[in-house]
């Protein structure tokens, strides 16, 4: 039996497709012969993600907007968990229990991009004559030109121990870029 050094294998072979064309032309090949099975297969995804469209709520709550419906502000949604890539709130939620220990995490999405390299997060409890500044603080901006900005804190962290409603407002000066609130039950 001849030595598995000796022979001829997939990667020592320098045979080519005809036609001079190299790899492209093998891939192209192979793609039109699999080009009805993949057809299939997204008509599949097709109809599986069209069925879906019709579920009901998890009961998750929607992420929270602009609570005073303030023009031009962007919006701040709030959750439980955030994308490994912090793009994306995983688990939206506008209400966290009286407290609760884990992470509250919230992506503001600005109106415009901050153009500042420090912007102000205030937070506010309750609304109207009852509303009063919690906390105020400069948050740093890594990138001027982004218009989003994700960050997570503990209840404890954002001085939102109290039961009741909070709004948190991220500002450049006077000008509100995004808005957002939550409920401490």
């Amino acid at each position: 039996m001849p030595d598995a050094a000796a022979r001829p294998t997939a990667h020592t072979s320098s045979a080519r497709p005809l036609g001079g064309h190299g790899r492209s032309a093998f891939r192209t090949a192979r793609l039109r012969q699999m080009d009805p099975l993949m057809r299939r297969l997204v008509l599949v995804l097709v109809v599986i993600l069209a069925g879906c469209t019709g579920a009901t709520s998890t009961g998750t709550p929607a992420p929270s907007k602009s609570p005073t419906g303030r023009q031009g502000a962007g919006d701040i949604t709030f959750g439980m968990s955030i994308s490994a890539d912090h793009s994306e709130i995983t688990a939206t939620s506008a209400t966290f229990p009286r407290g609760f220990a884990g992470i509250v995490w919230f992506i503001a999405a600005f109106s415009e991009a901050p153009a500042t390299t420090s912007l102000t997060r205030t937070l506010i409890r309750g609304s109207g004559a009852d509303e009063a500044t919690v906390g105020s603080r400069q948050i740093p901006i890594v990138d001027p030109a982004s218009p989003t900005l994700a960050d997570g804190q503990t209840l404890a962290e954002l001085d939102a121990l109290q039961p009741g409603a909070y709004v948190m407002r991220y500002t450049r000066d006077a000008t509100i870029l995004a808005e957002g609130g939550f409920q401490v039950d």
